[in-house]
């Protein structure tokens, strides 16, 4: 049976599971404007104690506020920080270079058949070129083959 998708998107659903039996923890809003969680009670076990979300909030408040890094582990986080940026600027700095020289190769390619086209039509116009040759014509390979 698939899951059902919540009418309301609550902060804490899907994180949360029953510190009694295990179970997931879901959300309910009482008069219309106060949230509170509670145990599913999928193992039919547990007391079902409700808990509002500014609770859950000023614990989890509490608990992010007593997490410190030593200098060393800072350090450390920038510098992964640092080198994340990099590595990302360098890929994106790659495509647009891959970019540029494909717009290049086209603009190449436009030039030389302008050129061409610029010479047929002088040619054509003092009369050096009087009927089209029996040649074949040019073939040019596709982008993916080069």
């Amino acid at each position: 049976m698939p899951k059902r998708k919540p009418k309301r998107q609550f902060t804490y659903m899907g994180l949360l599971h029953c510190a009694d039996c295990g179970c997931a923890i879901t959300a309910e809003i009482k008069k219309g404007k106060y949230v509170y969680y509670h145990c599913t009670n999928g193992k039919g076990s547990c007391s079902k104690n409700y808990v509002r979300e500014e609770v859950i909030d000023e614990q989890i408040k509490a608990t992010l506020q007593s997490i410190k890094l030593d200098e060393t582990r800072l350090d450390w986080v920038k510098e992964a920080l640092k080198l994340s940026h990099q590595e990302e600027k360098a890929h994106v700095m790659d495509l647009l270079n891959d970019a540029q020289d494909r717009a290049n190769t086209w603009l190449e390619r436009a030039d030389n058949l302008f050129s061409f086209a610029k010479t047929a039509k002088t040619r054509f116009e003092n009369g050096t070129i009087t009927e089209k040759k029996n040649h074949p014509s040019p073939r040019f390979e596709p982008l993916a083959q080069r």
